[in-house]
């Protein structure tokens, strides 16, 4: 049996690392834009709030791409109720892509886990015992495992 070379052990090491790298990236991205749209939906919330006690045929302004446009209240007020649980339904689906990566993660984690205690036990059970694998009359005075 074969010990892996040091090129190979570091080869993976670096997939490894990517791989986490790729994981925690993802769910930074996740949170940032889990942030970015509780942020507008509590913009939204403060609005309907504040337009809540006013009458329905006031005048009011909103920012439609860019551009400021004259409404009533009346007209204005369905519309950001509907962009707002609009807003809620995207967050729902974010938190439940976070959570399902997370998820995701841990049990990528644990496998590796385990395959390194495993691998591990391995060599502590076999190579550090003096266990010799090589041919016959081989000097095998000095044996190591490579993880």
């Amino acid at each position: 049996m074969s010990t892996p070379s040091p090129a190979a052990t570091k080869k993976q090491q670096a997939d490894l690392q990517n791989q986490y790298s790729t994981y925690k990236s993802t769910l930074q991205q996740l949170a940032q834009k889990i942030g970015d749209v509780e942020q507008e939906a509590e913009e939204h919330k403060l609005v309907l709030e504040s337009l809540e006690p006013v009458e329905p045929t006031r005048k009011c302004f909103r920012l439609i791409n860019g551009v400021l446009v004259e409404r009533c209240v009346g007209d204005v007020v369905p519309a950001v109720r509907t962009n707002a649980e609009g807003l809620k339904s995207v967050l729902e689906g974010l938190v439940k892509e976070y959570k399902r990566k997370q998820e995701e993660m841990e049990r990528w984690k644990v496998g590796f886990l385990f395959l390194f205690f495993l691998s591990f036990f391995f060599c502590f059970a076999f190579v550090g015992r003096g266990a010799n694998w090589g041919a016959e009359g081989e000097n095998r005075s000095r044996t190591t495992c490579r993880l």
